[in-house]
């Protein structure tokens, strides 16, 4: 109970935290844009990365933004940024480590300038990304722990399983908000998962 009210708090800030910054980026793309999180512990455990990005350009070329997060050790990044995501904040200072133009508040005001639906790759720090993810309304992605923060967190997630038990490791959010699909015998196929986030999105953005 004490996690859950934490996590739902931390949620509430976030999306204060990141208005007072940016009012424009919480109220139209963060109630409309979705995530994906295409990485895990293990690569077993990972959805074909081909089929993400199917089901993420179908999203895009409806009008809605993908905002693909983006971990230390995902082999995600580099197709990502093979097939033209634009990433979340580049800037820095060479030869000076990160500047203050690398704060979260500087790379979302970065996208406010020219912002259209498109697949955008974010790469942030732990406590960024935390505040970032309480921005959203829906995930999408493999068994990890990602996943399972942000139906903690109130997400409605698409947990996507192959390697895992979803009877054991589905994510428990609040109010029933997660759908698991696959198995630990294989893993979903792309219509599955299309028909799943299809109706989330019908029931609509809160």
């Amino acid at each position: 109970l004490i996690l859950d009210t934490t996590l739902r708090l931390l949620r509430a800030f976030s999306r204060v935290y990141i208005a007072g910054m940016s009012r424009y980026f919480c109220q139209e793309i963060g109630a409309t844009g979705i995530l994906i999180h295409a990485g895990s512990g293990s690569e077993e455990k990972n959805w074909p990365i081909e089929s993400y990005w199917r089901l993420a350009s179908s999203c895009v070329s409806a009008g809605i933004s993908v905002f693909w997060t983006i971990g230390p050790a995902d082999q995600s990044r580099d197709y990502l940024h093979k097939n033209g995501a634009v990433s979340l904040g580049e800037a820095t200072q060479a030869g000076n480590g990160p500047s203050k133009e690398d704060s979260l508040s500087a790379k979302i005001q970065r996208l406010e300038s020219d912002m259209v639906p498109q697949h955008y790759a974010v790469e942030l720090p732990l406590g960024e990304l935390i505040t970032f993810l309480g921005l959203f309304e829906i995930m999408i992605g493999n068994d990890s722990g990602i996943l399972h923060l942000a139906s903690a967190m109130g997400l409605r997630v698409i947990a996507l399983f192959g390697k895992s038990d979803p009877i054991l490791w589905a994510p428990e959010g609040p109010g029933g908000q997660a759908i698991a699909l696959g198995s630990e015998l294989g893993f979903p196929g792309e219509d599955e998962v299309q028909e799943a986030l299809s109706f989330i999105m019908r029931k609509g953005f809160r």
